[in-house]
């Protein structure tokens, strides 16, 4: 396969809503962020290996087949490709296993543990089935991961933040050669009803605007065991304002690297949202921005700043203005900016 035909190669440059050019799902459930990402490309897809009930269209492939990856390879590392979204499955890295339905019954046993994250040896039966199969797929998510991230192509891996996932073998491997970015947020604020706390890790700064925690203005529903199943397993699916929120986030980063339509040009500069600068230019059927979202006339996002850089903050207000030289870039922040958010990424 040729994994040297990169899309930032030969100078052909996407605008948004290009034909050709699409975002990939992988693992897409109920095809929700597929239906967002199709907002801004349309001839974006996902794939998944039960087709049923989908918003969208979605290819059926078992990922744990060599055939099948090598498909998804080819359209990955196309050229065309400008995201690659891993909502791998967590059941068999779920802590939620670690609980017992009653007294007298487990409920699904652990299949690792976190002194064993790759699998618990000695599983039988069924559950070795089920181990080898997620860890198939984790296998797979780290070879293409690796092949993305060689291409800067952008790509987004979502889990719960305690799943078992982000301890494995393959999840550290790609930590190491990646260095990516982590973003926790809470599902509640983005129109979950439980209090679901969501790791998503990505080779993009963007994922890190949806560091959104509970605010606590809100009752949650419980957590509860119905029937042996778990809650979890109703909170797995993107609620639309997430996935709309994700797809703004990542989209908005590919609209830094790529060729923007003329209009949004000034914008730019200005480090106005690209989106914004469509809207302004052709006002959008549906409305791309959350309602929940505050306007503000500008964002500025600052990553991996330097120590010695301070902000004189008082009430989230910026009381003087300030000049900063990052990434061999002069930006002025004037003052009564106010400080939106605040992350530091994970390991300092």
């Amino acid at each position: 396969m040729d994994v040297e035909h990169r899309s930032n190669s030969d100078g052909v440059k996407p605008q948004l809503g290009e034909s050709g050019f699409f975002c990939l799902e992988l693992f897409c459930g109920t095809g929700n962020l597929t239906y967002a990402m199709k907002h801004f490309f349309p001839d974006s897809f996902g794939v998944d290996h039960k087709v049923n009930k989908q918003k969208v269209k979605v290819v059926c492939l078992d990922l744990t087949k060599e055939d099948h990856q090598d498909l998804v390879e080819q359209w990955a590392l196309s050229g065309k490709c400008l995201w690659v979204h891993f909502g791998v499955p967590c059941g068999t890295a779920s802590r939620a296993r670690f609980r017992r339905i009653s007294r007298k019954i487990h409920g699904p046993p652990p299949l690792r543990t976190p002194q064993c994250p790759d699998g618990k040896p000695g599983l039988k039966g069924l559950h070795a089935v089920k181990l080898r199969a997620a860890n198939r797929l984790y296998s797979y998510m780290r070879r293409l991961i690796k092949q993305l991230h060689a291409m800067d192509i952008i790509w987004t891996v979502e889990n719960p933040l305690t799943s078992l996932l982000w301890e494995t073998s393959y999840w550290k491997d790609i930590e190491k050669c990646t260095d990516p970015f982590y973003c926790e947020l809470h599902n509640c604020m983005f129109g979950g009803k439980r209090l679901k706390r969501t790791c998503l890790a990505s080779n993009s700064s963007a994922v890190m605007s949806l560091n959104i925690l509970c605010d606590g203005q809100h009752e949650h529903a419980p957590w509860s065991i119905n029937n042996g199943v778990f809650d979890t397993s109703l909170e797995a699916e993107y609620t639309p304002c997430l996935a709309k929120a994700l797809a703004t986030a990542m989209l908005e980063g590919v609209s830094g690297q790529y060729k923007l339509p003329h209009v949004a040009q000034h914008a730019k500069k200005l480090k106005l949202s690209h989106f914004h600068a469509i809207a302004a230019a052709k006002q959008p059927t549906r409305a791309l921005q959350l309602s929940t979202v505050p306007e503000f006339s500008h964002i500025v996002v600052l990553s991996n700043l330097p120590c010695h850089v301070t902000f004189n903050i008082s009430n989230s207000v910026l009381q003087q203005c300030l000049s900063v030289t990052w990434l061999q870039q002069a930006c002025t922040i004037p003052c009564q900016s106010r400080l939106l958010r605040a992350t530091n990424k994970k390991g300092g």
